[in-house]
């Protein structure tokens, strides 16, 4: 997962690894650069900088031949809000056609805040049924066919299905915060 979001004190020792196939990629923090390593084929593609965690921004930069051939930018989320989105608002009745709820934990800017999972309860009313509900928890003890769930990583999933034609409302509420989307679904 690309984040720099970690439940670990500011001044923390950490070990950044950074993946690539450039001759060199150079890591800044909060616009501090941290050095410039090789990087490539004799080096199996991957360099290793030594810092502490601070919240805020890392970029590595690659370069091959002293140009710039890509970078990448990791940020540290903010705080974590409720974010509920539906992969398609309209279902159809009688071909197995089903909805996915997506859920997560996310900030202001849209950035997934991975390390503060917290229990969501999901509620389905109208004409569909919630049909499960996981996070991926590896080590879950949570029933996948129960209305609650505890976010994983900062996401879960919802699966609903169609029962009749008409409106299907899916509510999902954590932490004092609830979100609703609307489904329809035709014959």
């Amino acid at each position: 997962m690309s984040t720099w979001s970690w439940d670990v004190a500011d001044g923390t020792p950490v070990a950044i690894e950074v993946y690539g196939d450039a001759d060199e990629v150079e890591l800044l923090q909060d616009g501090v650069s941290l050095g410039t390593a090789p990087l490539g084929r004799e080096h199996r593609y991957r360099a290793v900088f030594e810092t502490t965690f601070s919240r805020g921004e890392l970029i590595a930069i690659a370069r091959t031949g002293g140009v710039e051939t890509g970078r990448h930018a990791l940020r540290t989320a903010g705080e974590a809000g409720l974010t509920v989105r539906v992969d398609r608002p309209e279902l159809r009745l009688g071909v197995g056609d089903l909805a996915h709820v997506e859920i997560e934990l996310a900030d202001a800017d849209g950035l997934l805040v991975p390390d503060r999972d917290r229990g969501v309860v999901v509620r389905v009313e109208g004409a569909g049924e919630l049909l499960g509900l996981g996070s991926a928890r590896p080590d879950t003890t949570e029933s996948y066919l129960a209305d609650r769930t505890t976010t994983f990583d900062g996401r879960a999933i919802a699966v609903v299905r169609p029962l009749a034609e008409g409106a299907i409302t899916v509510t999902v509420a954590s932490g004092g915060e609830e979100r609703t989307v609307a489904l329809t679904v035709a014959g």
